[in-house]
């Protein structure tokens, strides 16, 4: 591991940008995993002024959401397919056909898991993961002491991690499970 500490936010956005910039330059056709939440916002801003300056291509990327809220309508503005739309997919010009995310309304959570993970194999595996760590520890929503060995699953998510994730719904909001890949 290569552990790089940057003086703010600016330098640690435009050099995460410039490292995901160079990845899918020398593989265009790159599955990107994305976290939704605030942290990640100044990279997809920063991935914007590359692509206007013609520095990266999106095109052939497949991008996927790392989680979601079980529950919770994926129209909501809370959601994390929401906050990805507003944040990331749209600023980015990313066609629909290009994302691939949980279907939280499938009738069998477990085959829906087994999807995705369906997905990430036939593809070799992720190439780019883009995440942030929660306060208590937790990516994803795999909170802690989820086995390293996990793939995608649905999580029971922790006191803190419920109550840290009312700041992205409007009114109080019923938060217990999610559905979200392995740690």
């Amino acid at each position: 591991m290569d552990l790089k500490v940057y003086s703010d936010y600016e330098s640690l956005s435009a050099q995460t940008a410039d490292l995901i910039t160079q990845y899918i330059n020398l593989k265009p056709d790159s599955l990107v995993c994305i976290a939704s939440g605030h942290t990640p916002v100044g990279v997809f801003q920063k991935l914007r002024l590359a692509i206007n300056q013609e520095k990266v291509n999106l095109d052939n990327c497949t991008f996927l959401s790392l989680d979601e809220w079980l529950g919770i309508d994926p129209s909501d503005p809370g959601s994390c397919l929401s906050m990805l739309q507003r944040d990331c997919f749209i600023l980015l010009n990313i066609k629909p056909n290009k994302i691939q995310f949980f279907n939280v309304k499938a009738p069998d959570l477990n085959q829906e898991c087994k999807r995705i993970n369906e997905l990430i194999a036939k593809n070799g595996g992720l190439d780019i993961m883009l995440v942030g760590v929660g306060t208590n520890g937790h990516v994803g929503m795999n909170e802690p002491g989820t086995s390293f060995d996990s793939f995608a699953h649905v999580s029971q998510l922790a006191e803190e991690t419920k109550t840290v994730g009312q700041k992205y719904f409007n009114t109080a909001t019923e938060l217990s499970t999610g559905i979200t890949l392995g740690a």
